[in-house]
């Protein structure tokens, strides 16, 4: 299992596809060179750091982020009918009705961490991975699939 303090570039493309606005980012990878060597890194962000990065600054979002001011913390009435099929972890038509109705939950279930809303909805068809940022994105990726706005929440 990866460890991360942040969103990697891959996951942090993905929520800005998802709708998730750039300034609500906490952290930033930059890129920077010295002695004709390319380093990143990535550190908390500020104003400054953001204008200030010496080449391709890049939004990251850190776990408290994610869970404290991205993700909703409750979902009533969502129609939910796309899922990530368990078996080939693609997203694809569920095939049958249901709606989100439920709080936030994010547990580890012996081997994966899991973001559920709703007993009927997410669980058991994933958003799961083996670190909690990845599942959290996978979330993400599935709420805006079927509907779910994220631009509105900066």
């Amino acid at each position: 299992m990866e460890n991360s303090i942040a969103t990697t570039r891959k996951q942090s493309s993905i929520l800005l596809a998802c709708g998730v606005p750039p300034e609500t980012a906490d952290m930033c990878h930059t890129r920077f060179k010295a002695d004709d060597m390319e380093f990143e890194q990535i550190g908390i962000m500020t104003d400054f750091d953001f204008e200030l990065a010496s080449l391709d600054p890049y939004p990251a979002w850190s776990l408290s982020q994610l869970l404290n001011r991205i993700l909703p913390k409750h979902i009533e009435g969502l129609p939910f009918e796309k899922w990530y099929d368990p078996w080939t972890e693609e997203l694809t038509e569920k095939g049958y009705p249901n709606e989100l109705n439920g709080d936030l939950e994010l547990h580890y279930n012996g081997s994966n961490w899991v973001v559920n809303y709703d007993e009927d909805g997410f669980y058991g068809t994933l958003p799961q991975a083996e670190n909690p940022i990845e599942a959290i994105v996978r979330a993400i990726v599935l709420l805006d699939a079927n509907g779910y706005s994220f631009s509105n929440r900066s």
